[in-house]
């Protein structure tokens, strides 16, 4: 890891926090770890289009994701309807997935 990617994380750490599942950020985009975004949708502050949303769910899909009951690694559904779930909870109205 290069020492600046080092610098920006300790310096970035206090700030954004570290966390382990998804999350809605500021901008209504959901996001893990330290703000980094799985989300596709092109602005902010707005519902995904069914194209920005299968992409997002392709991003998401690339990490490894643990079921909280057992500790089983998650299915693809289970990640969709995660990632629907957040999505739905922003105030912008959405199509009801």
């Amino acid at each position: 890891m290069f020492d600046s990617v080092r610098n920006w994380i300790g310096f970035n750490d206090p700030l954004e926090g570290r966390v382990n599942f998804v999350y809605l950020d500021q901008k209504g985009w959901v996001s893990t770890g330290i703000g980094n975004k799985l989300d596709e949708t092109a602005q902010a502050d707005s519902a995904p289009t069914d194209a920005e949303r299968e992409r997002s769910l392709a991003e998401a899909r690339e990490l490894r994701w643990l079921v909280n009951d057992d500790g089983a690694e998650a299915t693809a559904d289970q990640v969709a309807a995660d990632w629907d779930a957040l999505r739905r909870q922003f105030q912008v109205p959405f199509d009801g997935r």
